[in-house]
């Protein structure tokens, strides 16, 4: 007797999900449920499922074990429900697979099976450019670069500029001499700034210094070349910063805690960027859902508090480009990596051991490599290499 190993693929608009190949016919999810016309779908995923399937290892095995794969082309609000549903079963009203950009956890652990990691992700959060939040964020980052790259530099300039200018002032015995000071406060004063000066990059002290004895140039000289040290020290620190905010980077590791985004219910990539302390609203939406909700609804009071969505990084990279009139943009920063895995009902210990077996095969042959350099940036294909 046929035993039917019924297959969650997940459908969503984004790369990591099954989407619909643009031009092949379209049916309802109903008509396609069961012995669905496969090539009418990609997805970093749904790749990677179709190549292990279509092995013959694979079709060897469930003729061998007298299985059936049986597609199920569903829309979903939230992958921990789908967690839920493979828990049951496929006799039971659920599913024996889920075919998904699926992430471990030790909740989720409990309920089912994890087959070995295919490919790496990256935690990620997309936002439009031409709102309110991106100024604020750009505000957000100006004041970063202010307290955390000047503020301190500038205070231990400050203070060394002052008791250097007064060691300068006691190396230069005729000084008020040549200088007719009212009194002897603006004489030291006069060597403070001028010290203070030289730290920040100004050079005038050379000129008013020529009546210096030995000791003194030396002095002087060694201070003009720690000058150039810290000026170019914090040049350098800015245009990193500055680079950041160049680079569609605004969102830092540093500004995190200031920044509220959208998600959809039991999204993970939400939870970890909670942990980092991001503010997460959450909305009973699909990714798909949300980020047209996102886009067309700006005056919503949600989206008006928002920065922007937390996503997997394929997934935003694919919804980007398919908004380009949007504005859409997706940070490239490192917010912390995931593995992708497949899900598998705890009762197809076989099913699974089979899935993993390909899986390895997958990857020893770079195929897997190969698929999903298709859905990742050039600077980001080592997250293929497993």
């Amino acid at each position: 007797m046929v035993k039917i190993i019924k297959v969650a693929i997940v459908v969503g608009g984004g790369g990591v999900e099954a989407s619909e190949i643009p031009g092949t016919i379209s049916d309802s999810l109903e008509q396609r449920a069961v012995g669905s016309s496969s090539n009418k779908y990609q997805g970093l995923c749904y790749d990677i499922y179709r190549n292990i399937v279509d092995s013959n290892d694979f079709k060897e095995f469930l003729k061998k074990e007298d299985y059936k794969l049986e597609e199920h082309f569903i829309k979903i609000k939230s992958y921990q429900n789908l967690v839920d549903k493979v828990e049951v079963g496929g006799q039971r009203q659920g599913f024996d697979v889920a075919i998904g950009p699926l992430q471990y956890s030790s909740e989720r652990m409990k309920k089912v099976d994890f087959t070995h990691i295919y490919t790496l992700s990256k935690d990620g959060i997309l936002f439009l450019k031409d709102r309110k939040n991106w100024l604020k964020t750009l505000i957000l980052n100006i004041k970063e670069i202010f307290i955390n790259v000047l503020l301190n530099p500038l205070l231990v300039l400050t203070i060394l500029g002052i008791i250097l200018g007064i060691i300068f002032h006691q190396l230069q015995p005729y000084r008020k001499q040549f200088y007719n000071f009212k009194s002897l406060s603006q004489n030291y004063i006069r060597s403070i700034m001028s010290m203070i000066s030289l730290l920040l990059g100004s050079k005038s002290l050379l000129s008013s210094s020529h009546e210096l004895p030995l000791i003194g140039l030396v002095f002087v000289f060694l201070m003009v070349i720690s000058a150039l040290v810290f000026t170019f020290y914090l040049q350098a620190s800015v245009f990193q910063k500055l680079r950041l905010i160049d680079d569609n980077d605004i969102f830092t590791m540093d500004n995190l805690k200031n920044i509220t985004l959208l998600s959809p219910e039991g999204y993970i990539v939400a939870k970890n960027l909670e942990r980092l302390g991001v503010k997460i609203i959450y909305k009973d939406m699909s990714m798909t859902e949300l980020v047209e909700y996102y886009l067309n609804n700006p005056t919503d009071p949600d989206v008006k508090k928002s920065n922007g969505i937390a996503t997997d990084y394929i997934d935003g990279l694919t919804r980007v480009s398919s908004h380009v009139n949007k504005d859409l943009h997706m940070s490239h920063l490192n917010y912390g990596y995931k593995e992708l895995t497949f899900i598998i009902n705890k009762n197809k210990k076989d099913v699974l051991q089979e899935f993993n077996k390909q899986i390895e095969k997958q990857i020893y042959n770079f195929n897997i490599r190969n698929i999903c350099k298709a859905y990742f940036d050039p600077d980001e294909s080592n997250l293929c290499v497993m």
